[in-house]
């Protein structure tokens, strides 16, 4: 975890497509459904790893999620 949760949801933040997404820091949960679990949680840096994983799932890499914005 890179930021508390109370950081990383109410820091500023904007809207990236998960693809685009790799080093930054999520400023929500982001939990594809089914199941629904989160994979990365608020203040967790999204990594290779994380992204390599939506893309076995076959999770649209397109899809926007909420990070925090540089320098945040």
């Amino acid at each position: 975890i890179c930021r508390t949760v109370r950081q990383a949801i109410f820091g500023p933040r904007c809207r990236l497509p998960l693809g685009r997404a790799r080093g930054r820091i999520a400023a929500a949960s982001i939990a594809p459904y089914p199941p629904g679990v989160p994979v990365a949680a608020p203040g967790e840096r999204i990594t290779g790893e994380i992204l390599d994983y939506f893309k076995t799932i076959g999770y649209p890499l397109d899809e926007p999620v909420f990070v925090l914005e540089e320098g945040a």
